[in-house]
């Protein structure tokens, strides 16, 4: 990385790093080897509900009816979102699943090229499953597809999670294609897990991962009014997979101490020779809470998939040590909303007042203004120097964090609590 992209002195890094990161309240962890080891205070009482993370595969804001497309191709999640509160102004981190699981889980941002699922030393990062774990909660990943598929199995397991479904732990399927079983059959098997754990009397935290909208778009039949679109035919199906879990969901007993978030893992991939194909990253993000969350309310603040983790913990309240780069979206001043994103070989960060700085590979930076009525990218003359600094301090921070061993929080080292 430092060959190939901008770097600062790692004083400079270390400095900028914690301007960016570090909340007025977080209280750094002395002595630790990491600059953003923290804890973080929330202000308000720990609630230890439930957590049900249902990452629903290529589901960009281009598809959903409550962020502008006209199609109707999402009628079950916009009905769902008069219940909820619907972020819509998120973008995904990267255009691949194991990017997204990658920033969700850890608050990571990326290294560029390649998702550290998928690299060597990726059994020791701090994610949300061990923040939880903190806390007694059980913690569950489930996917349709193959745990051997990017990693997934090794990484979750040695990262937090004490349960682990795929697709042959679900016996019996309805359907299944050479991806994984269908997105109705993943439900089906998760609300039998999630009642499970619901009667060991521990919190749970689940993270569900479907497979249905992914080529060859394929899908049960007799669920969907149908067209032409095979494409469009799988996300209606995935929507309707997505209605059938909630329906189902709320007949149980832990849906009511339970925060729902529905997130798109990325959007439609792009293919051609746009920088980075803004459009297809915009995601929806949903947060459902069955009689604590004010219904059909809206935010609109920048935010990306590194802001899930924190956003999550700041509802439940209370104090958690942390090493997350990403923001709560709901304490974020809409002037501090920012996006972190890659790629191909690029990574960026967009700013609210939508200036966005791109590290090239090649030592190269470049500032773009983003025209959000076509959503291209305009090139500036030169990049702004502050806002460059900042960029190359989150992206330079992360790789040498990660390579060092220096990511995870010593606990030995540094017990105890605020």
């Amino acid at each position: 990385y430092n060959k190939n992209y901008l770097t600062l002195e790692n004083r400079e890094v270390d400095q900028r790093l914690r301007q960016q990161v570090i909340g007025p309240s977080d209280r750094l962890v002395e002595n630790s080897k990491n600059p953003v080891d923290r804890w973080v205070t929330s202000g308000k009482p720990r609630q230890d509900y439930n957590i049900v993370l249902i990452l629903e595969e290529s589901l960009g804001s281009d598809f959903v009816g409550q962020l502008g497309d006209q199609r109707g191709l999402t009628p079950h999640f916009d009905a769902l979102c008069s219940q909820g509160l619907l972020f819509d102004n998120v973008y995904a981190t990267g255009n691949r699943t194991a990017r997204a699981l990658e920033a969700v889980l850890t608050s990571m941002p990326p290294i560029p090229t390649e998702s550290i699922l998928k690299r060597d030393h990726s059994d020791r990062v701090y994610t949300l499953a061990h923040v939880l774990a903190e806390r007694g909660y059980e913690r569950l990943f489930m996917t349709g597809g193959r745990g051997l598929f990017d990693g997934v199995r090794s990484f979750m397991q040695a990262n937090g999670f004490n349960h682990f479904i795929e697709q042959s732990d679900i016996h019996d399927p309805l359907f299944a294609n050479a991806w994984g079983v269908s997105d109705e059959d993943l439900f089906r098997k998760a609300m039998g897990e999630l009642d499970q754990l619901h009667q060991t009397g521990r919190p749970f935290f689940a993270t569900i991962l479907t497979v249905s909208n992914h080529r060859p778009y394929t899908y049960p039949q007799g669920r969907i009014p149908e067209t032409e679109q095979t494409r469009q035919n799988a996300v209606k199906y995935a929507d309707w997979a997505l209605g059938y879990f909630f329906r189902e969901a709320q007949k149980l007993p832990f849906y009511q101490n339970t925060i729902f978030v529905v997130m798109g893992d990325h959007g439609a991939r792009v293919s051609g020779s746009q920088l980075f194909p803004m459009s297809s990253y915009r995601i929806p993000l949903l947060l459902i809470q069955p009689g604590e969350q004010k219904q059909n309310q809206r935010c609109s603040t920048l935010g990306c998939s590194l802001d899930l983790a924190p956003t999550i913990m700041g509802r439940l309240g209370g104090d958690y040590r942390s090493v997350f780069y990403g923001y709560d979206i709901l304490k974020t001043n809409r002037k501090q909303g920012r996006a972190i994103m890659q790629h191909n070989h690029d990574v960026a960060l967009l700013n609210s007042e939508d200036q966005m700085l791109v590290l090239g590979f090649g030592n190269s930076a470049h500032e773009f203004q983003l025209d959000r009525n076509s959503h291209q990218l305009l090139q500036q003359d030169q990049p702004d120097r502050e806002m460059m600094h900042n960029v190359i301090a989150l992206f330079q921070s992360t790789y040498e964090l990660y390579y060092s061993d220096r990511w995870f929080p010593d606990f030995r080292q540094n017990p105890g609590s605020p």
